[in-house]
């Protein structure tokens, strides 16, 4: 019997979460039939009594579902505490949803929008086209005594990196990172050992080639 009662209670709690979801949904399918079928009574006897009824089975649902809402919500801030960036996009949902409605494809606000740019390129335009001034008359032979000038320099070539320079800069870097980057930092860091050959392959290409 103490042998069976074990096996029961292992059986009960590895089923518990499946069984858990099981009846709450069943629950809000309850809720839900109870409340359509409370507003057809209601069109169709339009009793006090039945409308009565319906008013406090749909204000039972709307409890149901704002508790559902918020159980969940707060399971999933729970869950994210150590992901900020997840918990971040998920309170700013919460606090500033984003707008579903989208501008209108009119031609006027195409037209408008093409004004505006025309406009902006047309100023850069006039801007780049306004005459400099003239450059300094050039000093004579001896205005040229006693002035020393400086060395040309040319960067013509660069000296190749290698792995243990790009790795070096790599974990010096900061772990923060944004939409923009092609893979997190944290996620480059963690691969460093596979991606570094090739992130200097990428470097020593463009120093050979200018690019």
């Amino acid at each position: 019997r103490a042998k069976h009662a074990i096996t029961f209670r292992n059986t009960k709690t590895l089923s518990a979460p499946a069984l858990t979801s099981t009846i709450a949904a069943h629950l809000a399918s309850i809720l839900l039939t109870t409340t359509v079928d409370g507003l057809r009574l209601k069109t169709r006897t339009d009793h006090a009594v039945h409308r009565e009824a319906y008013q406090d089975h749909v204000k039972a649902y709307k409890e149901a579902l704002s508790l559902a809402r918020s159980s969940y919500y707060s399971t999933l801030i729970g869950i994210q505490q150590s992901q900020p960036r997840m918990l971040f996009s998920t309170i700013n949902r919460l606090l500033r949803p984003l707008d579903p409605h989208h501008p209108p494809g009119a031609l006027d606000l195409c037209s408008k929008f093409l004004v505006f740019f025309r406009a902006k390129v047309d100023s850069i335009h006039q801007q780049l086209l306004v005459p400099s001034p003239p450059p300094p008359p050039t000093p004579t032979a001896p205005q040229l005594q006693g002035i020393t000038r400086p060395p040309r320099c040319c960067l013509s070539t660069f000296s190749p990196v290698d792995v243990i320079q790009i790795a070096k800069l790599v974990t010096k870097a900061k772990t923060s990172t944004c939409s923009l980057d092609p893979m997190p930092t944290a996620l480059v860091k963690a691969a460093l050992s596979t991606i570094c050959p090739i992130i200097v392959d990428i470097v020593n290409l463009s120093l050979s080639s200018g690019t």
